[in-house]
């Protein structure tokens, strides 16, 4: 496979990097999943429930440590989540009805975190942070491969062929990380291998360029560009040649910091700084 390229020396970790411990120190030592039976997210600005006007949530995964960045399989039978219970960030697989068991996808000691579980189910693509690569691996279990030299927030396209992903390094899951994201830029790699190709140029880089989503049965994917100011913009972008980015919604004084796609393909959400 051709060497795709790199991102800036001055984004690129060392094979002997961990998470850095300074922002660590502003979360709670410890952390659990819950599934949701109502939850409220910011629908472009406008806050409506996932589900009905009622319900509850209940603890999902328990233990020491973090768990966060969790993706569902299209069935919606199973849920994979990135844990740093063993001292570093791994990858596990718990089917979502009480009692399933928790099965490690990956085990070595990469700190793999961002999951995001293909359309058809076959695969989980991830960002590896010692490597600071953008990897997959089969939702099964195996092997992972190397998609890219550099790469997060990973999202597949509707027909689970490529990757859309953005360029940067990882420094927390803290919000305030915005200088993370100055200059980042969004590109594609196809599953079968080759060189990752840009979507996005840094000349119309507003901030950063995260959260890439890609409705189902869409030509279009969608992403976010935020800075540390509180001004933030979703973006359409309609693949194709030439084809430029145009503004969906703007916010100039909310931050926002993720933006996902619905199932269906017919609405998107947004979390937003409060």
């Amino acid at each position: 496979m051709a060497a795709p390229p790199s991102p800036p020396a001055s984004q690129t970790l060392g094979p002997s990097t961990s998470l850095p411990g300074r922002r660590w120190g502003l979360l709670l030592t410890g952390s659990a999943l819950l599934l949701a039976g109502a939850a409220y997210l910011a629908g472009l600005g406008t806050r409506v429930p996932a589900t009905g006007t009622g319900g509850h949530s209940r603890q999902f995964t328990s233990g020491p440590g973090l768990q966060m960045w969790s993706s569902f399989s299209p069935d919606g039978n199973l849920l994979v989540y990135a844990s740093d219970k063993t001292g570093r960030f791994e990858l596990y697989t718990k089917p979502v009805t009480p009692g399933g068991r928790e099965i490690p996808l990956t085990e070595d000691g990469q700190q793999n975190i961002m999951p995001a579980w293909s359309p058809d189910g076959k695969w989980i693509a991830y960002h590896a942070v010692v490597q600071n690569a953008l990897r997959i691996v089969p939702a099964t279990g195996g092997t992972p491969r190397t998609l890219s030299d550099f790469g997060l927030d990973p999202a597949w396209s509707p027909d689970s062929r490529q990757v859309v992903f953005r360029s940067g390094v990882y420094l927390s899951p803290i919000a305030a990380d915005f200088g993370s994201l100055h200059g980042t830029r969004l590109y594609l790699a196809d599953l079968e291998g080759g060189m990752p190709r840009p979507l996005t140029s840094e000349i119309m880089a507003r901030g950063g360029q995260i959260s890439p989503c890609w409705p189902a049965g869409s030509d279009s994917l969608y992403y976010l560009s935020a800075s540390a100011h509180g001004s933030s913009t979703v973006w359409r972008l309609r693949l194709g040649d030439g084809a430029r980015p145009e503004a969906v919604r703007r916010s100039a004084d909310h931050a926002w910091l993720s933006l996902a796609c619905a199932p269906g393909g017919r609405e998107l959400y947004l979390s937003e700084a409060s």
